[in-house]
């Protein structure tokens, strides 16, 4: 691909207004040399231009974790080669809810939600409100796992969570350990 071209293939992506943040600008083309295009030819920008880590505002502020110490990017184990973290760990009294932010992928929201359900009392996949249409409601039902339909300006439950029964105490006592020291974001 040609510096121009490159120019151009941006311009065309955002209908020639300007990005803000090349984190946006790199999505983009990501999106169009991936082959995605909205629907309409290809004509305007795609509708899901949001950013994951634009999603904790919105989710941190809702309703539903008032009064909730909230901590990102928990570690849940030091012990092994595990590298997994959870997005968003919102905590009040002994109740502990993990929740997976995710943009488009619904399933893998639904992957990483589960795994949760062994750290936390109660897991929640947090969706931007256009992958939420697309939600299999059954299967998060099925599991226990709430969901979290996110908009720039807030979000909704669109599914109550269960307490999860799955819970490893040692798994649990670390990440609320991990919280209280203040780890994460």
């Amino acid at each position: 691909m040609q510096k121009t071209d490159l120019v151009l293939l941006t311009l065309h992506a955002c209908n020639g207004r300007p990005v803000s943040g090349i984190t946006r600008l790199v999505k983009l083309i990501f999106l169009f040399q991936a082959g995605e295009r909205p629907a309409g030819g290809g004509q305007e920008a795609p509708a899901m231009t949001i950013l994951e880590k634009e999603m904790y505002r919105p989710v941190r502020n809702a309703k539903l974790f008032a009064g909730c110490t909230v901590v990102r990017e928990v570690r849940i184990a030091d012990w092994s080669l595990s590298t997994k973290r959870i997005d968003m760990v919102a905590i009040k009294s002994r109740r502990m809810n993990a929740i997976e932010l995710k943009v488009r992928d619904w399933r893998g929201a639904l992957r990483q939600a589960y795994s949760n359900l062994y750290t936390a009392d109660y897991s929640y996949a947090a969706l931007w409100h256009e992958a939420a249409a697309r939600v299999d409601c059954a299967i998060f039902r099925a599991h226990g796992i709430g969901v979290l339909r996110v908009k720039r300006r807030g979000c909704e439950v669109m599914i109550a969570p269960k307490k999860s029964p799955h819970v490893i105490p040692e798994l649990r006592a670390y990440a609320l350990e991990y919280c209280r020291k203040g780890g994460g974001r």
